[in-house]
Protein backbone atom coordinates (compact mmCIF):
# COMPACT_ATOMS: atom_id res chain seq x y z
CA UNK A 1 0.00 0.00 0.00
CA UNK A 2 1.33 3.63 -0.92
CA UNK A 3 1.89 5.78 1.97
CA UNK A 4 0.05 8.31 0.44
CA UNK A 5 -3.03 6.14 0.31
CA UNK A 6 -3.40 6.53 4.44
CA UNK A 7 -3.62 9.76 3.87
CA UNK A 8 -6.18 10.17 1.22
CA UNK A 9 -8.74 7.88 3.85
CA UNK A 10 -7.30 10.15 6.43
CA UNK A 11 -8.82 12.64 4.21
CA UNK A 12 -11.64 11.47 2.67
CA UNK A 13 -12.72 10.70 6.05
CA UNK A 14 -12.14 14.19 7.46
CA UNK A 15 -13.67 15.78 4.03
CA UNK A 16 -17.09 13.65 4.75
CA UNK A 17 -17.21 14.20 8.36
CA UNK A 18 -16.98 18.17 7.32
CA UNK A 19 -19.29 17.45 4.84
CA UNK A 20 -21.79 16.45 6.72
CA UNK A 21 -21.62 18.79 9.26
CA UNK A 22 -22.08 21.55 7.14
CA UNK A 23 -25.14 20.40 5.49
CA UNK A 24 -26.63 19.68 8.89
CA UNK A 25 -25.47 22.92 10.16
CA UNK A 26 -27.19 24.49 6.94
CA UNK A 27 -30.33 23.10 7.78
CA UNK A 28 -30.26 23.53 11.45
CA UNK A 29 -29.37 27.48 10.56
CA UNK A 30 -32.45 27.39 7.93
CA UNK A 31 -35.05 26.48 10.93
CA UNK A 32 -33.28 29.21 13.35
CA UNK A 33 -33.95 31.74 10.19
CA UNK A 34 -37.19 30.59 9.77
CA UNK A 35 -38.34 30.80 13.21
CA UNK A 36 -36.25 34.28 13.88
CA UNK A 37 -38.21 35.65 10.79
CA UNK A 38 -41.39 34.58 12.48
CA UNK A 39 -40.66 36.37 15.76
CA UNK A 40 -39.67 39.92 13.79
CA UNK A 41 -35.75 39.53 15.09
CA UNK A 42 -33.87 42.12 13.17
CA UNK A 43 -31.08 39.15 13.64
CA UNK A 44 -32.75 37.76 10.47
CA UNK A 45 -30.85 39.13 8.13
CA UNK A 46 -27.58 38.16 9.22
CA UNK A 47 -28.88 34.66 9.88
CA UNK A 48 -29.99 34.33 6.10
CA UNK A 49 -27.44 35.48 4.67
CA UNK A 50 -25.21 32.98 6.70
CA UNK A 51 -27.57 30.09 5.65
CA UNK A 52 -27.06 31.08 1.95
CA UNK A 53 -22.86 31.52 2.13
CA UNK A 54 -23.20 28.00 3.79
CA UNK A 55 -25.82 26.24 1.05
CA UNK A 56 -23.27 27.85 -1.54
CA UNK A 57 -20.08 26.64 0.22
CA UNK A 58 -21.45 23.02 0.07
CA UNK A 59 -20.74 22.23 -3.30
CA UNK A 60 -16.89 23.76 -2.39
CA UNK A 61 -16.81 20.32 0.10
CA UNK A 62 -18.45 18.36 -2.83
CA UNK A 63 -15.64 18.99 -4.91
CA UNK A 64 -12.76 18.55 -2.64
CA UNK A 65 -14.62 14.74 -1.53
CA UNK A 66 -14.72 13.59 -5.47
CA UNK A 67 -11.53 15.14 -6.19
CA UNK A 68 -9.93 13.02 -2.95
CA UNK A 69 -11.61 10.46 -4.11
CA UNK A 70 -10.68 9.86 -7.86
CA UNK A 71 -7.50 10.42 -6.46
CA UNK A 72 -7.48 7.70 -4.18
CA UNK A 73 -8.91 5.45 -6.82
CA UNK A 74 -6.47 6.25 -9.45
CA UNK A 75 -4.21 5.35 -6.66
CA UNK A 76 -5.47 2.29 -5.77
CA UNK A 77 -5.24 0.72 -9.29
CA UNK A 78 -1.59 1.38 -9.78
CA UNK A 79 0.95 -1.21 -9.90
CA UNK A 80 2.60 -1.43 -6.23
CA UNK A 81 5.64 0.31 -5.33
CA UNK A 82 9.02 -1.35 -7.18
CA UNK A 83 6.96 -2.78 -9.77
CA UNK A 84 7.46 -1.42 -13.14
CA UNK A 85 9.99 0.63 -12.17
CA UNK A 86 13.30 -0.80 -13.33
CA UNK A 87 16.30 0.35 -14.72
CA UNK A 88 16.81 0.29 -18.56
CA UNK A 89 20.21 -0.87 -19.15
CA UNK A 90 21.28 0.71 -22.46
CA UNK A 91 24.16 -1.01 -24.55
CA UNK A 92 26.62 0.50 -26.89
CA UNK A 93 25.58 -0.84 -30.58
CA UNK A 94 27.71 -3.63 -31.64
CA UNK A 95 31.20 -2.29 -33.36
CA UNK A 96 30.93 -2.52 -37.46
CA UNK A 97 32.53 -5.36 -39.26
CA UNK A 98 35.93 -4.07 -39.92
CA UNK A 99 36.26 -1.38 -37.90
CA UNK A 100 38.95 -0.76 -35.55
Amino acid sequence: MYPKMKLMILLLCLDFLILSLMLLSAVALLVLTILAGMKGDPVTVILAIMTVALFISCPVAIHFFIVIYSYYKELENASPPGEGHGLVGLRAPPAPPGGD
